[in-house]
């Protein structure tokens, strides 16, 4: 139901003042282009977020075909091997950490251009450089405006506490599932 003005001259009605305060309090003014582009930037990060299939590797469970409900974006305790396998050879794993706002063990206490700078350069938070199991390589020519509304979008998520497992060493066995990816075999070519 519209506000409409009262029959009198008086417009400061209790609900007026009330909507007023809370317009001014919260920047919630029609237009604002503040606001307006804040929801842009999320709502496009979303997109990129799904478009470049994120939560494939980040969600429990989704690289085994079999997503856990309510982990959405919260980091996988299935892994991604790293190493060229060799028969016999226990692969180096990693595990797609958690991207939601959980300041323990998720993305809660990066920054915008921390995340920027992990999404495009494989650098996380520490300074230190993540193996490339993740196409930050690709990523390093995303837009400007594109990157920062993925840190939007991830910023915008809420907390999910999960702790992935530890990068497991090559060499080392891995107590939890992993996947590999473009594992070629090579066939000598006959003479």
């Amino acid at each position: 139901m519209p506000l409409t003005a009262p029959a009198s001259n008086t417009h400061h009605t209790p609900a007026r003042v009330f909507l007023a305060v809370f317009v001014i309090a919260f920047g919630m003014l029609p237009g604002n282009p503040a606001l307006a582009d804040k929801a842009e930037r999320v709502a496009r990060g979303e997109y990129l977020v799904g478009l470049l299939a994120c939560a494939r590797c980040h969600t429990t469970g989704a690289l085994s075909q079999n997503p856990r409900e309510g982990m959405f974006l919260a980091g996988s305790d299935v892994g991604i091997a790293y190493t060229r396998y060799i028969e016999g050879e226990n692969p180096g794993v990693v595990f797609p950490p958690n991207l939601t706002s959980d300041a323990d063990t998720g993305l809660g206490n990066w920054s915008t251009p921390e995340i920027v700078r992990a999404i495009r350069e494989g650098i996380d938070k520490h300074g230190v450089q993540q193996v490339s199991v993740m196409p930050w390589a690709g990523y390093a020519y995303l837009e400007d405006d594109d990157a920062v509304s993925i840190a939007n979008y991830l910023q915008s998520l809420p907390p999910i506490k999960h702790r992935v497992p530890k990068k497991v060493k090559p060499g080392d066995p891995s107590k939890y599932d992993y996947v590999r990816f473009g594992i070629y075999h090579f066939k000598a070519a006959p003479n």
